[in-house]
């Protein structure tokens, strides 16, 4: 799923219209929508405010899923590395 149909659906879910989340984050709604049907990604400070207005994080929206690190990961040689 692209970041413009996860910012749709999720838009949608929430039950509210582009125009009032353009207003709630304080874009114009031509630039709004560009970001829904056009492809074009909102610089970080209005991705924080879609995010915060929509009550999910930039991850969920940005369809970053977090890795678990488990207990048999070998994470001593990405210690080593940074140190180097």
């Amino acid at each position: 799923m692209t970041f413009a149909e996860r910012l749709r659906a999720t838009r949608e879910k929430a039950g509210i219209s582009g125009k009032d989340l353009a207003a709630a984050v304080g874009v114009k709604y031509n630039a709004y929508m560009s970001y829904e049907n056009q492809g074009k990604e909102p610089k970080q400070e209005t991705l924080v405010k879609i995010a915060a207005a929509l009550n999910i994080t930039t991850d969920e929206l940005l369809g970053v899923s977090a890795r678990q690190v488990s207990p048999n990961d070998d994470i001593e040689p990405s210690l080593s590395q940074l140190q180097e």
